[in-house]
């Protein structure tokens, strides 16, 4: 615009701001327990942005408290919005870093998740799936442990969502699969 200057490097010092603040896990991360169910869903949403900032940024946000509070989240969620909001931190959370992963496996996600693989909505299922995938796309050891999670087979319940007339989960289904099977032959031979 007119007399407006435009800097190049304008997203890069905003992410160094952010890996700096000291404060950006309390600022954020208590704002996902409000009362308030829009608060909730726009606080799980940006700590999700947030996530796939920096693996700096992540790491001040994703601890384990708020991992524990996601998975509850997803388990008794009131409404779609929260449910939805809730599996995209999630996703946001594991989908680089193993470490965060495998924080979400002991924090009871794959029950959480087998739960939701078994819903009616196509699209709850299909944003399982993506939580399934970003688990199980690090190595064997969370492979397995997507494959077998949730007191029962995820695996069968993919097989399953293959079936469906939602062509967007069939495709979702599928790549979590893959994501399962391609770390050896044996998860492989799951499939």
């Amino acid at each position: 615009g007119a007399g407006g200057t435009y800097e190049v490097e304008g997203a890069d010092k905003v992410r160094s701001a952010l890996e700096a603040c000291d404060t950006l896990a309390v600022d954020v991360g208590t704002l996902i327990h409000d009362q308030a169910p829009s608060v909730q869903q726009s606080a799980m949403i940006a700590m999700g942005r947030l996530c796939g900032l920096s693996g700096d940024i992540r790491g001040k946000l994703v601890q384990r408290k708020q991992v524990e509070h996601v998975i509850t989240t997803i388990q008794g969620a009131a409404s779609h919005a929260t449910l939805k909001a809730a599996h995209y931190l999630l996703y946001a959370t594991v989908r680089n870093s193993a470490e965060a992963a495998q924080v979400a496996v002991e924090c009871g996600a794959m029950p959480a998740l087998h739960e939701q693989l078994e819903a009616l909505d196509p699209l709850v299922k299909a944003d399982a799936a993506w939580c399934c995938a970003g688990i199980a796309n690090h190595n064997a050891a969370l492979a397995s442990a997507v494959a077998e999670g949730g007191g029962g087979s995820v695996l069968a319940l993919l097989s399953q969502c293959l079936k469906e007339p939602s062509l967007p989960l069939r495709r979702i289904a599928l790549s979590c699969a893959s994501c399962v099977g391609k770390h050896d032959a044996t998860l492989a031979g799951l499939l």
